[in-house]
């Protein structure tokens, strides 16, 4: 395999990962988001309302880690679908969108 051939498997690559992500977003349902909304913050909350300090501040830096690495990982994705995109107009790709 070329450089050129490599270039296009990954760009073929991270379209069909941003339409994965067009796709399955819209089928989560409100009941899933809102669930996963309050588990974490609930259970620290309810941690240090009883008095359990250290646990509630343990839960709270697990939810800023996790946060911080699904705020990195979209991130990411967000600069692989810009690159695609560039790559595949220079090409002379035209959407059908």
């Amino acid at each position: 395999m070329d450089d050129a051939e490599i270039a296009e498997i990954y760009a073929v690559r991270e379209l069909l990962e941003c339409e994965a992500l067009r796709r399955s977003v819209p089928a989560l349902s409100s009941g899933k988001l809102k669930e996963a909304e309050q588990a974490l913050p609930v259970s620290i909350f309810s941690l240090t309302d009883r008095g359990d300090i250290f646990a509630g501040a343990a839960l709270t830096m697990i939810l800023v880690a996790a946060m911080l690495v699904l705020l990195l990982g979209l991130e990411r994705i967000t600069k692989r679908a810009t690159g695609a995109w560039r790559t595949l107009r220079q090409a002379g790709w035209r959407s059908t969108m």
